[in-house]
């Protein structure tokens, strides 16, 4: 919608506070009637930006609270989240690292709020490619990751000092692997959903 300038009956250009037709409040810069550099955008939902906007979008460095405590600081690009930002959520986890079309992609970190953390890739808001979880218990995970979970190739490391090094699905050892026991023990064979099957 453009915002006009009832005078000269022309998009108006400058600095105003407006409210919109969905009920939204707009204060901040207008350029051709389209919210255009910075503005403070508070939503019907609650919800709330102050940042820079383009032609009408969010666009360029900006702060997106929600109304149910979520927070996102960081960059947008044509009204979506796009590049590097920091997402949080009401319970303590947080996401740093970067964004793609609203969601978590590229290198990240996202720390749980039991005190979990992964490192690594993220591919359309999950965990996928290389990546390192840390468990709260004190289990380690380093390798391949697929939908949020470790897949393909990998080393577990548990809080009792034993090793499996070899193949996850799904979150489980599954396939060949290997496990070295503190004394120095090792078993190695196939593995299927977390046990030893030869």
């Amino acid at each position: 919608m453009l915002y006009s300038d009832a005078a000269a009956n022309t998009p108006f250009t400058g600095k105003a506070l407006n409210t919109l037709e969905d009920g939204s409040t707009y204060k901040g810069s207008y350029v051709q009637g389209l919210m255009d550099g910075r503005g403070d955008l508070q939503l019907t939902s609650g919800d709330r930006y102050l940042g820079t906007f383009r032609k009408g979008e969010l666009h360029g460095r900006g702060v997106y609270t929600y109304q149910d405590g979520r927070r996102y600081d960081g960059s947008f690009e044509d009204g979506r989240k796009h590049g590097p930002g920091t997402y949080t959520y009401p319970d303590g986890s947080r996401y740093r690292g970067s964004f793609k079309d609203d969601r978590f992609h590229g290198q990240g970190v996202y720390l749980f709020a039991d005190g979990s953390r992964y490192e690594g890739e993220f591919r359309a808001g999950l965990f996928a490619g290389r990546g390192v979880l840390s468990y709260a218990d004190g289990n380690k995970y380093v390798g391949s990751f697929k939908d949020d979970l470790p897949d393909g190739q990998g080393t577990l490391t548990a809080a009792d000092g034993s090793v499996y090094k070899g193949s996850f699905k799904g979150g489980r050892r599954n396939g060949k692997g290997r496990i070295t026991y503190p004394g120095g023990r090792t078993v190695q064979g196939q593995f299927a959903n977390d046990r030893l099957t030869q």
